[in-house]
């Protein structure tokens, strides 16, 4: 299953997991504090995954109460292999993302990063440098590597002449 089918599969199980987990609150189930919350929805699949993992093992530990509400062994097992799936599926992607590039855009790419990381440090090393002075130290950061991202009133002017004698 690819990584969307694998989110939405288990996105469905756990709305239907905490819908049922609800339910039985209602009933009068005595569960763990938290147990049955609905947190927002995960934003990466890691999370997703991790979520749906408390919630198998709440389930497994309340089996014989949630019953009532039609929580069985067979939708916990679903949940786990969900959970396992939707890794399994991220995983597959990330390695997927990297196989078809051309080995000369990987290098650029090792390259870009070196560079990208020595320019972090002299703007940290610059900024520690002049850390007693704020203006001076606001000088040294990423903006010129930012170029293009976000709003921009246009094109940026050209350095000062420096005058020195």
């Amino acid at each position: 299953m690819h990584e969307r089918g694998a989110v939405r599969t288990a996105l469905v199980w756990r709305r239907t997991f905490i819908g049922r987990l609800k339910a039985a609150v209602q009933r009068g189930v005595d569960l763990p504090s938290g147990a049955s919350r609905s947190i927002p929805i995960p934003t990466s699949t890691d999370r997703l995954a991790v979520d749906v993992d408390r919630l198998v093992a709440v389930g497994r530990e309340h089996l014989s109460k949630l019953g009532a509400v039609g929580v069985t062994a067979e939708m916990l097992k679903r949940g786990g292999e969900l959970a396992e799936s939707v890794r399994a599926a991220d995983d597959l992607q990330e390695l997927g993302r990297g196989s078809h590039v051309p080995q000369a855009v990987r290098r650029m790419w090792e390259l870009a990063a070196t560079v990208w990381s020595a320019v972090k440090q002299l703007k940290h090393i610059a900024r520690s440098v002049h850390a007693g002075d704020r203006s001076k130290a606001s000088l040294f950061n990423m903006q010129l590597l930012h170029r293009g991202h976000g709003s921009s009133s246009g094109d940026p002017s050209p350095p000062a002449e420096s005058k020195s004698a």
